[in-house]
């Protein structure tokens, strides 16, 4: 299984309920943009999740993410998604979803294109995180996390049109992804905080939570869920790292997966076992010193903080 975890900053859609406390009046992030030309967040349920559409399916799950840290950043609402809780009942200290990967031995990408962001690894932009984090992830168990940061960038200061652009990107990328995901992989895609681009700010809003798997029938029903740290959650239950209550998708999504998973293990073993008679049908040449091409295709990008 690949689980691919996109955060998405300032794709908010809808203020929260305490506006009062921190803004005047109400925002949608999502109203600052033209959703007519992102046609794989509307398949998603954007508009859904903005409570606009509400009786439309969607092609995977959908939900609305209300955020509950006091602060509202970059840092804290990537820290509320990636858990910052106990993963284990007797533990007493926190840990967040990095962490608890990195100690069960799961293989871990953590990218982004914020230059301060907590990730492992730093590019310039969002196309240079996608580029070189999707293609390179591993076929076995992993978890694939990206923080994209361009519309958000954009919309901070004040430039609409390439706020625009940067989201267009992210859905075109997103249809080509959907398109080629493969039955055991899980795609999560979520949004932290939202924009105001007219006054050039961050504003306080609930986030989209879009959950595909092309097992998963689409969700006719809008829930609300409660901290945003139920993505973790979800995901150390999906790897059975932490089985818990607060994961969001139902036993018949898992069921499905382990079943699919079978069939996978049984066409590998099939499959090798088919290459071992070939070479054992034919002689095999002893091969040439050969120059090890896929050494000149890693890149590494890691931008040493001071």
């Amino acid at each position: 299984m690949r689980i691919f975890l996109f955060v998405i900053n300032g794709l908010g859609v809808g203020s929260l309920p305490d506006i009062y406390k921190y803004e005047k009046e109400y925002h949608c992030t999502l109203d600052e943009i033209e959703c007519n030309d992102l046609s794989t967040f509307v398949k998603l349920g954007i508009n859904k999740s903005a409570l606009k559409d509400l009786d439309k399916n969607t092609i995977g799950y959908c939900f609305r993410g209300r955020g509950l840290t006091d602060n509202t950043s970059f840092e804290s609402g990537l820290n509320e998604i990636l858990g910052n809780i106990t993963f284990n009942d007797s533990a007493q200290t926190q840990e967040n979803l990095v962490d608890i990967l990195k100690k069960k031995n799961v293989n871990v990408i953590f990218a982004s294109s914020r230059q301060d962001s907590i990730a492992d690894i730093i590019y310039l932009d969002d196309k240079l995180v996608i580029e070189n984090c999707c293609d390179t992830a591993s076929k076995d168990n992993s978890v694939i996390i990206l923080e994209l940061n361009d519309f958000a960038k954009y919309g901070l200061n004040g430039d609409k049109q390439n706020m625009q652009g940067a989201i267009k990107y992210i859905d075109n990328f997103l249809d080509n992804f959907i398109s080629n995901i493969e039955y055991r992989d899980i795609l999560f895609i979520t949004g932290n905080f939202g924009i105001n681009p007219t006054k050039i700010g961050i504003t306080r809003e609930y986030n989209p939570i879009f959950i595909y798997n092309k097992l998963v029938r689409g969700n006719s029903n809008l829930k609300t869920i409660q901290g945003n740290n139920s993505i973790a959650m979800t995901i150390v239950d999906l790897l059975n790292i932490y089985p818990n209550s607060h994961s969001i998708v139902d036993d018949s999504l898992k069921q499905k997966i382990s079943v699919d998973n079978l069939f996978v293990k049984r066409d590998r073993i099939m499959s090798g076992i088919g290459k071992i008679k070939e070479l054992n049908s034919k002689s095999v040449p002893k091969q040439k010193n050969k120059n090890n091409s896929d050494k000149n295709k890693i890149i590494k990008v890691k931008i040493v903080k001071k």
